[in-house]
């Protein structure tokens, strides 16, 4: 695409007005934020134009500061825990689909003009602890961004980063690699390009832009596929980048968030001084305003070009899959301006009223019924201006989805004439705070970004609407004093007068043939236009792109970042107590908390406590026992059943959903380790209905056949979905060659699944009474005390009496000796003989509608406890390691999007993964030559490598940790797998004794075998066009392969 069509607005390039004068001077902070930190006015350039606290615990502050010189903006806040976040935004405004924006995102990482050396910020970010940096392209935005366990090691790394945003080195060779080529053979490749051929012709990516091509016009940027159309990623130039680049990443456009406690905001500005040097001596420091700036979607040509729908809008439209019988209905409106804030959060209330959750309106009406209209329902609104309102109506069958969106709107319509149920529209509201409140408590940081996204794109520049996006609960106390006629009226102005687009998404096995057709005939083409010698001089200049791409940083420069000390980092605490019983064991607990629980009542069954300061509680119980075939049908029936109360009641499942969502802002059954955890998350002062509730849900659940009929339906109808996801199927297909059938995971494995749940519907229909007393006989199973375990977390030292609701609930357990308490087995102990002993075996699955192929490989590794794990753990890191040797090796050469390594100690695997590679026998032999090339010291690990490893290695472990509700969850896991008290304190520690030659041993013990045939199992997930070349590649390689199809 020529240059001029990317963002060629051409207003008046006259002198703006200055900028304004910066906040007057700062009130006293009504509590103490988490730092107790003190927000200056001004450093340097810096000005101070917005000050804002939140006004509920943890009382975080926020400031934002702009500069004078060259406009940059910094948000900084102060949230709690010991990870700093860093992100820095900018707004990205094109009009075409070349993918400009995703791939300046890519070549950012490269190298920059102070730091000329490929892959040095990865190299030294890695040594801060942190795991590297990342990055993600949106339609309006670009976000960089990076943690880390050092605030230190993070106003270290903040110029180099900024530095490789701003100037980037962008060269003819990196382009070759990283965007778009063609080798040796005629096929496509690139990591841009690799990753768009996966996503391009996807459900997702037909209904997202299938409905943008709707609404905007080619003066709207929002029309745009910022991530790259195929077409036009082959005709890309690197002056199309080069362009966009000089437009959109400059100061003014762009803004640096960062939030930590431990990250002085005056220190992060004179930090960001440096990066003010580099922007003036690159003439870029022209102020807030300067001449002829034009603002992204506020003052662009997209802002004069609002979508208008004068009608209904139904459009059909094709993905490619094999499988034809359930599809997607994508209903959306226009919705209010992205300032009104009231409006868009009661939008968000209404939509979670009709579609959200078991007992909205529309879930009753089309879900919960034996035979569902669809299985699932998704609300959305998207932050534009003006917003967009959506809902995604998931596996509907084909047969009847033309008339589905219709019932929809109809039904919509027919709810304006029926009482609104007031009582629920407050629930939500009371629940909406509890979750702001939790989410601070856990998540402050995400919060704080996701808050201001809106206001960097379309906020004022004076700062003063920047506590706009905080002002959540002021909000939510506007809505609360909306009446019934309010919701309705808005129900008729948004959603049923409004104008609707209809996207009706069905699948194709057609569709998915011609592509396969189009990328075989493409390469045909290629080879035939190049002939020999053509192709002999792409693959030539192929290998010289990657020669001059590698100029490594010096290693005094690396080794100048030195690796912080990670074992004196203090992780947060959590005070551990156990009722009094069998669950007391040999481990003492003194303190406040034991000595709580010991004069409460004793338990004859195990309970862990954990303490830590919180608004909420936790109830949990762990459930193990044999699985039988109806583990996943049964998993599925937590809290989607009627439920006996403890006084006799039986609740019908509407009724006992409700009032469990009513009291809980989280309710959850999900499979840990070999068991299932079943957890009710309350505020404090409910912690004893909610152990009621827990109880109940356990033993007076009632099996109900309607209920058991949409239970099998709805996973009827999400199978063909599972089936095409071709970057799962890997994964599930090495889990059905490892896991017993005394695992869970092999009732719950989806090529189990699909075998099981039709078999399971024809049983519901013929024998429903000998099904019911089946699933009751696996409950009762379940329940045996002596393998259950339970656990209390949160802010138990204000509880009355932690332990009198358990007795008094849970007494319907027996009460058993201390020595027949149930050794918990793992998921190592159930592995099938190919599990154990990993070898020659090789299963490919063929996925008509894929683009990309994904491979994993499985070999055997030690436990936690062995003598060389840490080396192997630190060995899979170096290797890794963004930018590092496997990563240059495979993503660096164009063979795939990604690849990487890992430890699945729990199921004695250690793993390879390739996703979305053109070429993914090119990619594994590539890696494998790696490994074979470290072992025979044709390649070298340095010291620095093994440093950096350890480095990002702690820094996963300390954000394992990050929150109270982490520790507290680590604390009771090393219960469930059987680990020592303090793993991961005592996991740094012994990590940072391992030395290279641990690793070097580690890579020829067990990384080898990875790629070994005789050592090890594989995976693969391709498309038809690839199929053949990749088994006959793999079978020569010494695989027996078995070829697959759903």
């Amino acid at each position: 695409m020529v240059a001029s069509t990317v963002h060629t607005d051409s207003e008046s390039d006259g002198e703006r007005s200055p900028p304004p004068s910066p906040v007057s001077p700062l009130a006293p902070l009504s509590h103490k934020s988490p730092s107790g930190l003190a927000v200056p006015q001004r450093v340097g350039n810096f000005e101070l134009i917005a000050h804002h606290q939140l006004e509920v615990p943890p009382y975080i502050q926020i400031a934002k500061y702009r500069s004078t010189k060259s406009g940059l903006k910094v948000i900084w806040a102060d949230c709690p825990g010991t990870i700093c976040h860093f992100w820095t935004t900018l707004v990205t405004e094109v009009f075409s689909s070349n993918g400009t924006p995703h791939t300046k995102e890519h070549l950012t990482f490269t190298a920059s003009k102070h730091w000329p050396f490929s892959g040095v910020l990865d190299a030294l970010s890695n040594r801060v602890l942190s795991q590297g940096v990342n990055a993600w392209t949106d339609i309006d935005k670009t976000t960089y961004t990076f943690e880390c366990a050092s605030a230190e090691g993070m106003l270290k790394i903040v110029p180099v980063y900024l530095d490789h945003i701003l100037f980037p080195l962008m060269t003819p060779e990196i382009f070759k690699t990283e965007i778009y080529h063609v080798d040796g053979t005629g096929h496509e490749g690139g990591v841009v390009f690799s990753e768009m051929q996966g996503n391009e012709g996807s459900e997702g990516s037909v209904l997202d832009l299938g409905l943008r091509r709707v609404l905007y016009t080619r003066d709207n940027a929002y029309r745009s596929e910022t991530g790259g159309q195929l077409d036009a990623l082959r005709k890309l130039t690197l002056e199309n980048i080069k362009d966009f680049h000089g437009q959109m990443y400059v100061p003014q456009n762009m803004t640096v968030v960062v939030t930590g406690e431990s990250i002085d905001p005056a220190q992060l500005l004179r930090t960001l001084g440096e990066t003010e040097e580099a922007i003036a001596e690159a003439g870029l420091a022209k102020g807030p305003r300067p001449p002829g700036w034009i603002r992204p979607f506020v003052e662009s040509r997209t802002a004069r070009s609002d979508p208008v729908l004068v009608r209904d809008i139904v459009k059909k439209v094709e993905y490619a899959d094999s499988d034809e019988s359930v599809g997607v209905v994508y209903l959306a409106w226009i919705g209010p301006s992205v300032d009104d804030l009231v409006t868009c959060a009661a939008l968000d209330h209404l939509l979670g009223y009709l579609f959200e959750g078991s007992d909205s309106p529309v879930c009753k009406k089309f879900i919960e019924i034996p035979n569902q209209k669809f299985s699932g329902c998704d609300t959305n609104r998207d932050v534009r201006d003006p917003n967009i309102l959506s809902v995604c109506l998931s596996a509907v069958p084909v047969s009847s989805i033309d008339a589905t969106a219709g019932e929809i709107l109809d039904f919509l319509g027919q709810l304006c004439h029926v009482p609104i149920d007031m009582h629920r529209i407050q629930v939500g509201f009371k629940q909406t705070r509890l979750q702001l409140l939790d989410t601070l408590e856990g998540s402050s940081s995400s919060y704080v970004f996701d808050s201001v996204k809106q206001d960097i794109i379309y906020g004022a520049e004076d700062g003063s609407t920047l506590k706009d996006v905080f002002n959540d609960l002021e909000v939510l106390e506007r809505l609360a004093k909306f009446r019934e006629k309010d919701w309705k009226r808005l129900l008729e102005q948004w959603l049923v007068d409004a104008h609707a687009v209809t996207l009706v998404a069905v699948p194709s096995a057609e569709l998915a043939k011609e592509q396969a057709a189009e990328t075989a005939t493409r390469v045909a083409a290629n080879r035939q236009r190049l002939g020999p010698s053509g192709l002999a001089r792409l693959a030539a200049d192929l290998v010289s792109a990657k020669a001059a791409n590698d100029h490594p940083a010096p290693k005094s420069l690396v080794g100048s970042f030195s690796v912080p000390d990670y074992t004196k980092i203090a992780l947060p605490t959590v005070e551990t107590a156990r009722s009094n019983g069998v669950a007391a064991g040999k481990e003492s607990f003194p303190g406040p908390l034991q000595r709580k629980i010991n004069r409460d009542v004793d338990l004859p069954f195990f309970v862990q406590f954990d303490h830590y300061d919180s608004s909420f509680v936790t109830v949990s119980v762990h459930l193990y026992g044999p699985p039988v075939e109806l583990f996943s049908l049964w998993n599925s029936c937590f809290f989607a059943m009627p439920v006996k109360r403890f006084d006799g009641r039986v609740l019908p499942f509407q009724e006992a959903y409700r009032q469990l969502t009513d009291l809980a802002i989280e309710i959850e059954a999900v499979v840990e380790s070999e068991g299932v955890r079943v957890a009710i998350r309350v505020p404090t002062k409910d912690y004893e209905e909610a152990v009621g509730w827990l109880a109940d849900s356990l033993f007076g659940m009632q099996f109900d056949k309607d209920r058991l009929t949409t239970l099998i339906h709805s996973a009827l109808q999400t199978l063909p979905d599972e089936k095409q996801d071709a970057a799962s199927i890997t994964g599930e297909v090495i889990g059905s060659l490892i896991f017993s059938a005394g695992s869970v995971y092999h009732p719950l494995n989806l090529l189990t699944r699909v075998d099981a749940f039709p078999k399971l519907l024809g049983r519901l229909k013929s024998d429903a009474k000998g099904l019911i007393r089946d699933l009751e006989k696996l409950q009762e199973t379940m329940l045996d005390p002596r393998a259950m375990r339970m656990h209390v977390s949160g802010d138990v030292m204000s509880l009355p009496n932690p332990t009198s609701p358990w007795a008094r609930y849970f007494k319907r357990l027996q009460p058993f000796p201390e020595k027949q308490l149930a050794h918990l087995l793992r998921s190592r102990d159930l592995l099938t003989d190919l599990g154990q002993n990993p070898a020659r075996k090789a299963v490919f699955y063929t996925i008509p509608s894929s683009e990309s192929t994904y491979l994993v490989t499985r070999c055997a590794c030690p436990d936690w406890s062995a003598t060389d794990y840490q080396g192997l753990s630190v060995a899979a890191a170096a290797l890794g390691t963004a930018n590092g040797l496997l990563w240059n090796a495979v993503r660096g050469n164009g063979l795939a999007y990604g690849a990487g390594m890992g430890l699945n100690v729990e199921a004695g695997l250690f793993g390879f993964n390739i996703f979305r590679s053109p070429d993914a026998f090119a990619a594994f032999e590539a890696a494998r030559d790696l490994v074979d090339n470290i072992v025979s010291g044709k390649v070298k690990i340095t010291e620095a490598d093994v440093d950096a490893a350890k480095s990002s290695l702690a820094y996963s472990k300390i954000a394992s940790m990050n929150t109270l509700a982490s520790v507290a969850s680590a604390s009771f896991e090393e219960v469930i797998f059987g680990r020592p008290p303090h793993f991961v304190q005592r996991s740094l520690e012994k990590m940072k004794a391992v030395t290279l030659k641990d690793v070097l041993d580690a890579i020829e013990l067990h990384i080898v075998k990875l790629f070994d045939p005789k050592s090890s199992i594989l995976a693969v997930s391709t498309n038809e066009e690839k199929r053949a070349e990749l088994v006959a590649n793999f079978r020569k390689a010494g695989y027996e392969v078995e070829e697959r199809r759903f």
